[in-house]
């Protein structure tokens, strides 16, 4: 089947008379907090809203703010990416390729006989089977089996080691967004496959900076220069 990239391109048209005002509410981080740089925004599945910042991540309950830094076992106050696995622990990335989660209110340090990375992470993902994925920014691709750390790169078939996002398709295949188009990943066993698009198959930008897949089989690319593209 011939696949098809479409580009959209977004205009917003209001309508005085008629038009809908949208309702936005601000919320205030706490004033020692607003200085600091805000890196991610995630929802568990309890509701709760995590932010990462450049000093430490910050649990907010429509109320009051938790603070975890260093000093409650952070390995890093710099969090660069959010995720929660199937026991409803929240998994943090930092920006020195580490990784550790929250579990009943404590921070563990998440390590494996292989090592960390050593760039910052820049998303986290558990796929359909449990597997820990976590992407880089300038040092590739990760994956944990069986408490094992498995890492991908240009000799595996990654068009880039810059890696922006991570997302599942509706065959279990990882796709992630790169400065040089996309990789697709398909892990059976401990072994990946990987395939590429990139602007020799007609993509219009090979920075994708954002990777959607709805239960229609479309992948939604935000590109940097580019705009939004359907595949």
């Amino acid at each position: 089947m011939k696949k098809s990239i479409t580009v959209f391109y977004f205009f917003l048209i209001v309508q005085m008379a008629h038009a809908q005002v949208p309702f936005f509410k601000t919320y205030q981080l706490p004033t020692k907090y607003q200085s600091t740089v805000i890196n991610k925004l995630f929802q568990d599945r309890t509701g709760f809203i995590w932010i990462a910042t450049n000093d430490g991540i910050l649990r907010y309950d429509g109320f009051e703010y938790l603070h975890y830094t260093t000093q409650d076992s952070l390995p890093d106050n710099k969090v660069t990416a959010i995720a929660q696995d199937s026991l409803g622990r929240i998994w943090l990335g930092h920006s020195t390729g580490q990784l550790s989660y929250i579990q009943n209110g404590h921070v563990k340090q998440f390590t494996t006989p292989e090592g960390t990375a050593v760039k910052a992470i820049s998303d986290i993902y558990f796929n359909a089977k449990g597997v820990l994925w976590f992407s880089t920014l300038n040092d590739g691709l990760y994956y944990v089996v069986r408490n094992r750390l498995y890492r991908l790169d240009e000799m595996d078939g990654l068009p880039d080691l810059y890696i922006y996002d991570i997302a599942e398709g509706n065959n279990g295949s990882i796709w992630i967004g790169t400065d040089k188009g996309i990789a697709i990943c398909s892990l059976n066993s401990n072994t990946v496959s990987v395939a590429t698009i990139t602007q020799k198959d007609g993509l219009p930008d090979n920075i994708v900076k954002k990777v959607i897949i709805d239960n229609s089989d479309f992948v939604w690319l935000a590109t940097e220069d580019k705009g939004v593209i359907r595949y």
